[in-house]
């Protein structure tokens, strides 16, 4: 059903969409700007050449991507979101299954990434898939949690 692969910079225009859209709606729960919305394509552009971005497609349409980068043994996950015309359809997790199969292919210790503490839908979403809360921060001006998927 869907397809994961590796961005390429022709993505770029999908990536920026589906980003600014999945954050306004991040933002609008939070009730606060996020720093996602200040993004513009030559960041996307940028993160295509330094890290790994993963879209996910359905019939050649691309739905949904995260990026990943290595950071103190694991893989960080970020700017994560799927369209609303796919989401609670599996295109969100299939996502999250090709990062930790990155992840493991690097020998990582596990996936990590952080979401609103208070945004019990992506928490729950996350919980569903293996991950849990290690610890939570203010350093946003809200509470963020950090949630982490440790591979055994």
């Amino acid at each position: 059903m869907f397809s994961v692969r590796k961005a390429v910079f022709a993505d770029v225009d999908d990536i920026f969409a589906i980003t600014r859209e999945a954050f306004e709606r991040y933002a609008a729960s939070l009730g606060r700007r996020v720093s996602a919305l200040d993004e513009n394509t030559a960041d996307v552009e940028k993160d295509i050449a330094e890290k790994t971005v993963l879209v996910v497609s359905f019939e050649n349409a691309v739905v949904g991507s995260l990026r990943l980068c290595e950071k103190e043994g694991w893989a960080y996950l970020s700017r994560f979101g799927v369209s609303t015309k796919a989401r609670g359809e599996g295109a969100g997790a299939a996502l999250l299954k090709a990062a930790a199969a990155w992840a493991r292919e690097k020998n990582l210790k596990g996936v990590c990434l952080h979401t609103a503490s208070d945004m019990r839908e992506l928490v729950r979403f996350y919980y569903l898939h293996g991950f849990h809360v290690d610890s939570t921060d203010k350093s946003r001006g809200y509470t963020r949690a950090l949630m982490v998927m440790p591979f055994k």
